[in-house]
């Protein structure tokens, strides 16, 4: 057994059930991952963070919230329909309107798991009031897809001085990989973006586009924060630069992009703790040097809550989430009453 005879391996996939999907299902394999990966991520398999005290957003904030949240019947390339469940929402600013882009899953947390789940996005404009000026459903073929999850899931797009880029996972190789792009009303599920600086065998999911120097750029993971560079044509990410955050950001995932207001970029990010999502905000200023970070916060009190929307304006903080992988929603803030701590 070597080196792990006491690494408890079952509490490592709890801990992250994404491993699980990656196909690491017994002991050794779970040690080699920790060894090779967990330990520059800051996985952790004896203990996860503690999490006692937060706050619950709706109850504690000025805000309020429009459900997008509904069903559709999908007919999967002129076979039989499928119930699809609006999921997690993302939302950008572009001129004078927001983009909000809604995932569309066949699935039901603890309720339903199918053979093969299918995500479709739904794209819908919005003004300044929220009202939909349009809406339609980007085209997706899963004909010949043998893949057991199918589709791009969780778009987030960045507007980059009136220049959409789009970021999404998808599942290739038998694991979960980032396809990103410029966004040209198309959401590309081969554009893969591969790493330079590890062997491009981990399971990547949750990246966060960041404009950093007037370049878009890429938040890799965050303990320490890796910011990495981008280059589209080589279909690649490159580290430049690591920053220093505080021991708390050792569970810390990336949630949205980074939005750039009043001279700091923020950023919410999350927390997930054993299948409990917490989520925090955390802010840079414009070279990201770590500056501060808020209170642990849940948008509705429910165990599975994901953000992937971040809009920063002068009279109000606009968030875009899910519940439980089941409805699509986007919370509006006139007073953010949260703590924030340096370190």
């Amino acid at each position: 057994m070597g080196g792990y005879t006491s690494f408890d391996w079952t509490v490592y996939l709890k801990n992250y059930p994404d491993l699980k999907e990656a196909g690491i299902t017994n002991c050794e394999q779970a040690w080699n991952h920790y060894q090779r990966f967990g330990k520059s991520e800051g996985r952790v398999y004896n203990s996860v963070m503690s999490i006692s005290r937060y706050t619950v957003l709706y109850k504690n904030t000025d805000s309020y919230i429009i459900d997008f949240s509904n069903t559709v019947n999908f007919d999967l390339n002129g076979g039989d329909s499928i119930k699809m469940y609006s999921s997690t929402p993302s939302i950008v600013a572009v001129d004078e309107c927001y983009i909000l882009i809604i995932r569309y899953v066949n699935y039901l947390i603890k309720e339903y798991d199918p053979c093969f789940t299918y995500s479709i996005n739904k794209e819908i404009k919005l003004d300044k009031s929220f009202s939909k000026t349009s809406e339609h459903f980007h085209s997706y073929s899963f004909k010949d897809d043998t893949l057991k999850h199918k589709g791009v899931e969780d778009i987030k797009l960045f507007n980059h001085y009136g220049k959409l880029y789009y970021m999404g996972n998808v599942f290739k190789w038998k694991k979960s990989c980032i396809t990103s792009g410029v966004f040209e009303g198309t959401f590309k599920k081969d554009s893969i973006l591969q790493t330079t600086f590890n062997s491009n065998e981990k399971w990547e999911k949750n990246w966060a586009f960041v404009n950093y120097q007037e370049s878009v750029c890429v938040v890799y993971s965050w303990f320490p924060v890796m910011l990495c560079n981008i280059d589209y044509s080589k279909k690649g990410i490159t580290l430049i630069k690591e920053i220093p955050v505080p021991d708390l950001f050792e569970n810390v995932r990336g949630s949205t992009n980074g939005y750039t207001f009043n001279d700091e970029i923020w950023f919410v990010t999350h927390i997930n703790k054993k299948g409990d999502y917490y989520h925090l905000f955390v802010v840079f200023d414009l070279e990201m040097n770590f500056k501060r970070y808020s209170e642990y916060f849940k948008f509705e009190d429910q165990p599975v809550e994901f953000c992937l929307g971040l809009i920063m304006e002068p009279n109000r903080v606009i968030l875009s989430y899910s519940v439980n992988d089941r409805s699509s929603k986007i919370m509006i803030i006139s007073n953010l009453n949260l703590k924030f701590y340096t370190s």
